[in-house]
């Protein structure tokens, strides 16, 4: 698999509150799990960074440690959501408020696990059609669904440290041969449309590149926000100078060819 991501400041922002994961965690006595995640921070000073940080942190431990030896499925991503939770309220504990956003994805076998909490997004990129497989835990999304004045606008609804109570988000889909994943926060899907992060992704080879090229169209839109990125490809990265299957053909072809002048010269 091939696994990449990147974080960013933007154009405008003084600091960088956003945190990304990519790479392959190790249980205890279980072959490694890829594993992308984001996490966008809120909070006063260096608090939002710290939330971030710790979530993404307890995210890597609750799947190298797993204590209660929960299952890697659904069940787990709960857990590590609701573990998340309670450490980032710790950093909170001084009135002030501390929070963040947490959207993760890993793979056992050919399973898809994911789990989120707040306005951050998993996409899955499938035979050229991108689908977002969370929703967007914000107000305007939660009172269009259940029928609700709006009050609070595209505040978030819910965050990982902010309340008493947290509802995750999770889900497990099988993994196709060609797919790809990115977990990203707001800090794209403002600068971009859905239709646009298609484009880029489908020009790009290695899970990097996705990255690189997302990055620089929301930073080349005015870059607003701070932007975490986290791609994950089913294929291999392609490797450098290795000849395509049509190459490899056109040489066998020109092969068979110089063969057969020589034969027809030596019989002359």
């Amino acid at each position: 698999m091939d696994i990449a991501g990147l974080t960013h400041i933007g154009k405008v922002r003084q600091e960088n509150q956003d945190g990304y994961l990519a790479q392959k965690i190790q249980p205890d006595g279980l072959a490694a799990l890829p594993c992308i995640a984001v996490a966008d921070g809120m909070g006063g000073h260096a608090l939002g960074h710290q939330a971030s940080e710790t979530a993404l942190r307890i995210l890597q431990e609750s799947i190298e440690k797993n204590p209660d030896r929960l299952p890697f499925g659904a069940e787990l991503a709960r857990k590590v959501l609701l573990s998340a939770h309670d450490a980032v309220r710790e950093l909170g504990q001084k009135d002030e408020r501390v929070g963040t956003t947490l959207t993760f994805a890993f793979i056992r076998g050919k399973h898809v696990i994911y789990g989120h909490i707040g306005d951050s997004r998993v996409y899955l990129y499938r035979a050229g059609i991108l689908t977002q497989l969370t929703t967007d835990q914000t107000w305007d999304v939660y009172s269009k669904k259940h029928g609700l004045q709006n009050e609070h606008g595209r505040a978030l609804q819910q965050a990982i440290g902010v309340g008493d109570t947290l509802e995750p988000e999770t889900g497990e889909i099988m993994l196709g041969a060609n797919d790809l994943l990115m977990v990203c926060t707001d800090g794209l899907t403002k600068m971009m449309t859905d239709a646009e992060i298609a484009g880029e992704v489908k020009r790009a080879k290695t899970a990097q590149a996705a990255c690189d090229r997302l990055l620089s169209f929301a930073l080349d839109r005015g870059g607003k926000d701070n932007v975490a990125i986290s791609v994950l490809r089913a294929a291999e990265p392609p490797v450098v100078g290795a000849k395509s299957p049509r190459m490899w053909a056109l040489v066998a072809a020109i092969t068979l060819v110089i063969l057969a002048v020589g034969v027809v010269y030596l019989n002359s």
